[in-house]
């Protein structure tokens, strides 16, 4: 039934499986009448008593016996979510198909990976693939150079990306458990405040022990990924629409933030589910001028390679410390990926106007690789 898309299976394609499958011999058993876990129709086609039965079942042998499931991706239901949020970790997104599925059905539905010690990793939020107009077109007023030429890019896979930006909380988890020295707070507080002063490379690390944490493929979002999670569908200066006075109610800036982060989460979300895409703390992307979307996170020792891939990564939603119309979804900046490696004045003021506005979220992809998404020009 899985494999047709199908809920009714034909006694036809029941008797070519049990020939196939010896263990379905037993299926026959279930042609007495009565009340049993499958029913006749009246052509004779089995189905089950209540389709969230097979739904269920699918959902198990996801977790425990997924080698015996269908080859190709699993259509999954809104009913199905109930099931997936009950297992004790979300199955690889490969293994999913979710076209079915409306963006608002997601929009409530988030997991969470659970490292070694059993503790909850971020809370992760589901992507539908789809398509958007990146950057800016030549006629907005708001627009600045790095954001044109506008053009289409096409999210060919699901991914899931991180409900809100890496928190302190999380980070010092990960500095505690690697030996690093956790990043200085500015005064402000740890806790849920999303995590600031990290670099590029700490923002990278954290995502491959995330990936080691949790046995699935975790890496920071491209800027495709970025601003089409950001954008939420939508092609407005920021997703709830082009009046600045409205972002207000979505987005921490330098007219409400009283100049320092704020906790994640206390600002609405975006249509998609997310919180914090823009404002609060710009957020590194993996890569500004070369992007592959399902891309593996890039293994690089800093100490070898003092600057990261293709010199300049881009920091996307603009931060507390930006005016509402730097806050927008196709706003961005290049910046030196390394705080640590400064070597002219000019450097040492971008750190300082720049460390406290930085974090970052973390996106889990399928493990396969896809086709490369051109940026605009950094």
């Amino acid at each position: 039934m899985q494999s047709h898309g199908s809920r009714l299976l034909q006694r036809q394609a029941l008797d070519a499986l049990t020939k196939g499958l010896p263990e379905l011999a037993s299926l026959e058993y279930f042609d007495v009448g009565g009340r049993s876990l499958l029913n006749r129709t009246a052509d004779g086609a089995f189905r089950f008593s209540h389709y969230s039965i097979q739904e269920f079942l699918v959902v198990h042998a996801l977790e425990t016996d997924a080698a015996r499931l269908p080859p190709k991706p699993l259509r999954v239901t809104a009913e199905m979510l109930g099931f997936l949020a009950l297992l004790p970790r979300m199955p690889e997104l490969g293994r999913l198909d979710l076209a079915g599925l409306q963006p608002h059905v997601l929009a409530g539905f988030g997991f969470q990976d659970r490292l070694q010690d059993g503790s909850p990793g971020p809370r992760m939020q589901l992507i539908l693939p789809g398509e958007l107009s990146m950057g800016s077109g030549d006629k907005d007023p708001l627009a600045e150079a790095n954001e044109k030429p506008q053009h289409p890019v096409t999210i060919t896979q699901a991914f899931a990306l991180g409900r809100y930006p890496v928190t302190f909380e999380e980070y010092d988890r990960f500095a505690a458990a690697t030996g690093r020295e956790k990043p200085d707070d500015a005064g402000w507080g740890r806790g849920r405040r999303p995590v600031i002063n990290v670099s590029w490379w700490n923002a990278v690390a954290y995502c491959d022990w995330l990936s080691e944490q949790t046995g699935f493929r975790y890496r920071l979002p491209t800027e495709a990924e970025w601003e089409y999670a950001a954008r939420a569908g939508t092609q407005t200066h920021w997703f709830h629409g082009n009046d600045p006075a409205a972002f207000q109610a979505y987005g921490w800036y330098r007219g409400n933030a009283e100049g320092r982060t704020q906790p994640v989460g206390e600002k609405r979300a975006n249509p998609w589910g997310l919180y914090d895409m823009l404002g609060n703390v710009g957020e590194w992307c993996l890569s500004g001028r070369r992007d592959d979307a399902q891309a593996t996170q890039p293994r690089i020792d800093p100490s070898t390679q003092p600057d990261p891939p293709d010199a300049i990564p881009v920091v996307r939603g603009g931060s507390w410390h930006d005016a509402a119309e730097s806050c927008r979804s196709a706003s961005r900046i290049g910046i030196l990926g390394d705080f640590g490696d400064l070597r002219d004045r000019l450097a040492r003021d971008l750190r300082d106007l720049f460390q406290n506005c930085l974090g970052f979220r973390c996106v889990r992809v399928p493990a396969i690789a896809e086709q490369h998404h051109p940026e605009p020009d950094a």
